[in-house]
């Protein structure tokens, strides 16, 4: 028993010694595995190399602050580069890219991330979204003073005529040329209307006679126009197209011409009629703005519709030169011997009738001319004369050794435009 007691404790004196040997005189660069073949620093973390000649008991204090160091700099929070890291297969987000560029080769970046999901776009074009999908453009350019216009929910848009609400290019027209009533329905989604209304012109006199005779020509028909707002009229307006005045024949005054108008009493407007032509030498007046144009009489013009001023639109009267209208139309013309009555012009109403002579030096005159309404018709001292022209021309005048027949004055015309 005391030779096992003594073996214990033997073995632990020895054991104590050798630690006691071991932790203060070993040198640390004898264990050959503790020495790092790889000096470079990691993570950017300090760490204090110990050195082969240091103890176990010297290196403590570098150790402890080697593991300090590494705890402090550890990935987590390091906040130095990682210059060696090629691939990061696991990263789920990224902070804001302060510097750097993408490379030549990178993919595009795709709509759900916020990109176009293009590398390219079309220089010029008008992009168009397009879901998850990459985005795409308007189908061509359009032509100078094109705007994108809208096709509907699902649907593209494309270039064309602009189109502005309440003010629109777009429109539609309807014109009412058979004499007679007619009615007019206010189309869907209406804004606004612009009627265009002319009277009928006045025909020209006819006188049969182996004199030096004269008859004068028919007074245009007079012009007017109007906007209204759509939400002004009624869903159906009343039309009514005046008949320019009836042909004449043997020895007879013309007549004159019918007034044309449009809508209900609230809303009406009226274009009224031309005088008619004389069996002497004066011509019939134009149909004015506010009133119809007064029949030729004797050697007195008729008197031109009011309200009597060219610059608001008289209709000419027709006197021996007649005067011409501008939204009334224009004088029928007379003469008186040697002077030649021709009929008068017009800008938006019908031109006059010209006057016819029978006897030498005179002859026959032709009818004036109108920008936007109808012609007078021509004079003829050799048979018929010239009937006016549509809308509101006044009828020539005859004179003939033979019976003749007058110029018909043109019918009247009534144009409703909508804008939508």
């Amino acid at each position: 028993m005391k030779n096992i007691i003594s073996s214990i404790l033997i073995s632990i004196i020895i054991t104590f010694l050798g630690i006691f040997y071991f932790y203060n005189y070993f040198s640390i660069g004898e264990i050959e595995e503790v020495k790092s073949g790889n000096n470079e620093e990691m993570l950017g973390a300090t760490i204090t190399e110990i050195q082969g000649s240091d103890t176990i008991k010297d290196s403590r204090t570098v150790i402890n602050t080697n593991f300090t160091n590494l705890n402090n700099d550890k990935i987590e929070i390091s906040t130095t580069t990682l210059p060696l890291i090629t691939t990061l297969s696991g990263l789920v987000s990224v902070g804001t890219l302060t510097s750097g560029a993408l490379g030549t080769g990178f993919t595009a970046v795709n709509v759900p991330q916020g990109g176009t999901g293009s590398t390219t776009l079309s220089q010029y074009q008008v992009l168009l979204g397009n879901g998850t999908n990459a985005i795409s453009v308007v189908s061509g350019f359009g032509n100078a003073g094109h705007a994108l216009l809208s096709q509907g929910a699902g649907n593209p848009p494309v270039w064309g005529d602009p189109i502005i609400t309440g003010y629109a290019f777009n429109a539609t027209t309807t014109k009412y040329t058979a004499t007679g009533a007619a009615t007019w329905t206010k189309p869907t989604g209406a804004k606004r209307v612009f009627v265009q209304v002319w009277g009928g012109g006045g025909s020209g006199g006819a006188f049969q006679s182996a004199g030096t005779d004269q008859t004068g020509g028919g007074g245009g028909g007079g012009y007017v126009e109007r906007w209204f707002e759509a939400s002004d009229l009624g869903a159906t307006e009343s039309i009514s197209v005046g008949a320019g005045g009836a042909a004449v024949s043997g020895i007879s005054v013309g007549n004159a011409g019918n007034n044309s108008t449009f809508g209900a009493s609230e809303t009406l407007i009226t274009g009224y009629g031309g005088g008619a032509g004389s069996t002497s030498n004066s011509g019939g007046g134009g149909g004015g703005v506010f009133s119809v144009g007064g029949n030729g009489s004797g050697s007195v013009g008729g008197a031109a519709g009011s309200p009597g001023s060219p610059i608001v639109g008289t209709g000419g009267g027709g006197v021996v030169t007649s005067t011409p209208g501008f939204f009334g139309g224009g004088g029928g013309g007379g003469a008186t011997y040697v002077v030649t009555g021709y009929g008068s012009n017009s800008y938006f109403g019908g031109g006059g009738g010209g006057m016819a002579k029978i006897g030498t030096g005179v002859g026959s005159a032709i009818g004036g001319t109108s920008v936007v309404g109808g012609s007078g018709g021509a004079g003829s001292h050799t048979g018929n004369a010239t009937a006016g022209t549509q809308p509101a021309g006044g009828g020539g005048g005859c004179a003939y050794t033979s019976s003749c027949t007058s110029g018909k004055g043109g019918d009247g015309q009534v144009i409703v435009t909508t804008f939508f």
